[in-house]
């Protein structure tokens, strides 16, 4: 699982220097914080990505991110056991805990007018994350590999603000929606 890890990392990095021949590539630093998931998180974490966007056609824009994030999940458990039976006794209850994702994913995005002040944005990322309830990311036993598919709407402010909301669909109960802002780097 790590060969797949570190092979996906170096496609990430070694790909977008290939395209930076073509200067064609735009580089993206943000941070993302949760706004919406199981349990109420709404701007108390922060996270990071990088994206490195291709774009050679003009209201196309493809890319590859990669990003940590950070979010509370409800998750529920019983108190009591019984040996006996085999089986949980009493009702359930539910904690918050602190999740953390690392993402690698593949964009596609579509600007409305991008030469214009703002230009409205949406599109969809796919990707693999390794996602831990604590701080264990790539921990055998205590994170797991999900894939995710999440649709992204925005804006695009001066040409260089990035602003979207992302809903990610994962399974284990790690769906969430997250706000990005990044500064686009370009000409």
């Amino acid at each position: 699982m790590m060969k797949k890890f570190a092979f996906s990392l170096w496609v990430a990095l070694a790909l977008p220097l290939a395209m930076q021949a073509q200067r064609a590539v735009r580089w993206t630093v943000g941070v993302t914080t949760p706004i919406v998931s199981s349990a109420p998180t709404a701007f108390q974490f922060l996270g990071f990505s990088v994206k490195a966007s291709y774009e050679k056609f003009k209201n196309v824009e493809l890319g590859l991110a990669i990003s940590m994030e950070a979010h509370t999940r409800g998750i529920q458990y019983y108190h009591y056991y019984s040996s006996t039976f085999g089986a949980q006794l009493g009702a359930p209850n539910e904690e918050r805990v602190t999740a953390s994702s690392v993402l690698a994913s593949i964009n596609g995005t579509y600007r409305w007018q991008p030469e214009k002040t703002v230009s409205p944005l949406a599109g969809v990322t796919v990707g693999v994350s390794n996602d831990s309830y604590g701080n264990h990311n790539f921990s055998n036993d205590q994170s797991t590999w999900n894939a995710f598919v999440a649709p992204h709407v925005g804006l695009m402010l001066w040409r260089h603000l990035d602003v979207r909301f992302s809903y990610y669909v994962a399974p284990n109960g790690f769906n969430r929606g997250m706000l990005s802002i990044g500064y686009k780097f370009q000409r």
